[in-house]
C-alpha cells in the first residue's frame, strides 16, 4: 500500500472562519482530544483536516460556546451532513 501526493491546483474556502484556534481554547482542546485536531496541522498550526459531523454535534451539545461560534458550527454541520464530515483549512 502506498500514499500518493497530488498537486493542488485550487483551494477554495468561505470568506469567514468558523472558529479561531487561539481564541476558542475549549473547542480546540475538545477537537484535539476527540479528533487529534492539532496533530493534523503543521508546526505553524496550518493545514487541512476533516472533523466528523458526530464530533461537531457533540461539541455543540457539551461545550459552553458563544452564540457566533455555535451558529457557525451549526451551519457547517448542516452544509456538510451528507458528507459525514466538515473539512477545515487552518492558516
Amino acid at each position: 500500500m502506498s500514499v500518493k501526493a497530488y498537486r493542488v491546483t485550487q483551494l477554495r474556502f468561505l470568506p469567514t472562519s468558523t472558529f479561531d484556534l487561539w481564541h476558542h481554547p475549549v473547542l480546540v482542546d475538545f477537537l484535539d482530544h476527540e479528533y487529534n485536531l492539532l496533530a493534523t496541522l503543521d508546526d505553524d498550526s496550518c493545514g487541512l483536516n476533516e472533523v466528523s459531523i458526530e464530533v461537531l454535534e457533540r461539541a455543540l451539545a457539551e461545550l459552553p460556546l458563544d452564540g457566533n461560534t455555535r451558529e457557525a458550527l451549526d451551519k457547517d454541520i448542516q452544509a456538510c451532513r451528507k458528507d459525514g464530515y466538515v473539512q477545515y483549512y487552518c492558516y
